[in-house]
């Protein structure tokens, strides 16, 4: 309760004494492991505002350590509690801007989950949580395996329909990302917008990246306005409202674009291209010529010349 408050010299005296107590009775108890791991959660709340950040952390760390230690030395070798302590190391690792060291003290904790063959939904939070880790520092393809292994648990378990978007969300814009099969990526952005939707969370500018990624796949397979189209406009109107700086948010126009072009309807087209050149070019006017809406804007353009039998400017897009 003090911990919420923000009082957390007092939350932490607390469990001190608490922790004198708990070694006395018995040293190796869960209950003095889950006492020294809540001890570190708060040294580890704590540090986020402390002018000491980093000694806060290695307090947190040495009694995430001992908890460990017990742990594995407990009797009915509890494995829940060894990776906790995993988890709670990962989280200092993580605060102290270790990323790879706290991924790897996470995929420590599956493993102890995995020797026991403990498939629960704990190893389903661990799992998806592995995937949004790697899928944020760009190892796509280490992120769609964990993403994977949660879905196939999640079907064992029999979990709630709606709790499965988040682990087909990874693997439709991992496989995005990665150019993977468009229909395979369609059905998985499919399947996680719908039961997305079942969640009811209000998550705009996620609903309108899965959108934009979705009418994406779709322009890739050649498909009708009639399923383009809606799709476009919808995330159209969400970037607009809560993400237009999005690096996503130039798909929609090219989806809509795409099918003016192969309706050999350039009028329409054009303007839609227009709006991906704001993208392209950036606040300050100048060309990002590393940008992948740059590219594609300038591959649509290319399309419109040689439409309009335009040699020269042709030449130039190309």
């Amino acid at each position: 309760a003090l911990k919420e408050k923000g009082k957390f010299d007092v939350a932490l005296k607390f469990l001190r004494k608490a922790s004198e107590i708990q070694r006395k009775l018995v040293p190796t108890s869960s209950d003095l492991i889950t006492t020294l791991l809540r001890s570190s959660q708060v040294l580890i709340s704590s540090s986020e505002q402390a002018t000491n950040k980093e000694q806060q952390l290695m307090m947190a760390k040495s009694y995430a350590e001992e908890a460990l230690e017990i742990a594995k030395r407990v009797a009915d070798g509890r494995c829940p509690l060894i990776n906790d302590c995993f988890l709670a190391l990962s989280g200092i690792d993580l605060a102290r801007g270790e990323v790879t060291e706290s991924f790897q003290k996470r995929e420590k904790a599956l493993q102890v989950l995995k020797d026991q063959n403990l498939r629960t939904i704990h190893t389903v939070n661990l799992l998806e949580s592995l995937a949004e880790c790697y899928g944020e520092v760009g190892q796509f393809q280490k992120g769609i395996h964990f993403a994977k292994e949660a879905l196939e648990i999640r079907e064992e378990l029999d979990c709630p329909q709606e709790d499965l978007w988040k682990a087909y969300y990874c693997l439709g814009s991992y496989g995005w990302v990665l150019s993977h099969d468009p229909p395979q990526i369609l059905d998985n952005l499919i399947k996680c917008l719908k039961y997305f939707k079942m969640k009811n969370v209000a998550n705009y500018p996620l609903e309108a990246n899965i959108l934009a990624l979705s009418c994406d796949c779709r322009s890739k397979m050649n498909q009708s306005r009639e399923e383009i189209f809606p799709e476009a406009d919808r995330a159209i109107e969400l970037f607009a409202k809560f993400d237009n700086k999005n690096s996503n948010s130039h798909l929609p126009y090219l989806a809509k674009a795409d099918v003016f072009l192969r309706e050999k309807n350039i009028t329409e087209a054009e303007p839609l291209l227009e709006k991906v050149k704001d993208f392209f070019e950036g606040e300050d006017g100048k060309e990002n010529k590393n940008s992948v809406a740059g590219f594609f804007y300038l591959n649509y353009q290319l399309q419109v010349c040689r439409a309009k039998n335009n040699v020269e400017d042709s030449m130039k897009y190309q």
